[in-house]
């Protein structure tokens, strides 16, 4: 996956003016929660033995733009997360999900 990590701000496009924004929020909320985690709660999927959160917080921790994932909420359907799970795998977040 390519690293997204720059200097904490974004570029966005709001109302035809673009603006930076400061991201830098996010990263941390989204650092805490996850520190916050009790690793026997986390989804362990069995096709491949990876954690879903653990492989989330690697994959996105340096994102600079906020995205649904720092909340821990999961799209099998988001392009993003086809790159960081394998067809398998959210195959399985598919079936077992319990919406």
């Amino acid at each position: 996956m390519p690293n997204k990590k720059n200097s904490g701000k974004n570029t966005r496009m709001e109302a035809d003016v673009f603006e930076d924004v400061d991201t830098s929020s996010y990263e941390k909320s989204f650092k805490k929660k996850y520190n916050k985690m009790n690793d026997d709660l986390k989804w362990k999927l069995q096709c491949t033995g990876r954690v879903v959160e653990d492989v989330l917080f690697n994959s996105i921790s340096n994102f600079t733009s906020e995205h649904l994932v720092h909340s821990f909420t999961i799209d099998i359907n988001d392009s993003m997360l086809k790159e960081v799970y394998f067809p398998a795998e959210l195959e399985e977040m598919d079936i077992t999900n319990t919406k």
